[in-house]
């Protein structure tokens, strides 16, 4: 009776195994493609689904390249022809069959701060939130893990003590504030700029000084 009762527990053992491999990922039409930014975590950023509602609900993403390719450098857009599955991890991971660099991006690109705290989250050592509102400001109330550069700082000194490959993410008191900002790292040379805009799209707790 105990071996009756083993081998039961061994079959629905294997049942629960292939259910959550099957949950685990997403099939979805074969070779598929999208464009998407690469972040300097070796994650990109979702830029265009190309059409495909289940990658356009999808914001970051990781991507497996063919053996004895390289990831593309920090702030490429990259189109990616990948298989047709997914795997619903976070961030979702999906294997590509080829790739092609459309081009390196130059100019800031425009995000949510909601996103930016994501990607903030997924990579926490390559990843920069600037408020650049005044110090004032700032005090209180602001996103959580945000730095203090105030806009005037920013326009008279330019930080260099940020990593080239460093993701830095700015956002203000309204878009246009963030904009230039976000306008002036970019033309300083940094690779991955992004414009979260004002503060008051952000839907979290702000953190009080």
């Amino acid at each position: 009776m105990a071996k009756i009762r083993t081998n039961i527990f061994t079959i629905l053992l294997l049942a629960a195994v292939l259910i959550a491999a099957t949950a685990c990922s997403k099939e979805t039409d074969t070779d598929i493609s999208f464009d998407a930014l690469t972040l300097s975590s070796g994650t990109s950023l979702m830029m265009d689904a190309k059409g495909n509602e289940y990658l356009e609900q999808i914001d970051l993403i990781s991507v497996w390249l063919p053996e004895g390719e390289e990831y593309p450098p920090v702030g490429s857009l990259v189109n990616y022809k990948i298989e047709g599955e997914i795997m619903e991890s976070y961030p979702p991971q999906v294997w590509a069959i080829s790739l092609e660099i459309v081009k390196v991006e130059n100019e800031p690109t425009i995000i949510s701060l909601d996103l930016a705290e994501k990607i903030k989250e997924h990579q926490p050592q390559d990843t920069v939130i600037l408020d650049v509102r005044t110090a004032e400001e700032f005090a209180e109330g602001h996103v959580p893990d945000a730095t203090s550069l105030p806009l005037a700082d920013l326009e008279a000194n330019i930080p260099s003590y940020y990593n080239d490959n460093a993701t830095l993410i700015v956002y203000c008191q309204g878009p246009c504030s963030s904009a230039h900002a976000a306008e002036l790292l970019s033309e300083a040379g940094f690779d991955l700029v992004f414009d979260a805009g004002g503060i008051e799209s952000y839907s979290g707790e702000l953190v009080t000084d």
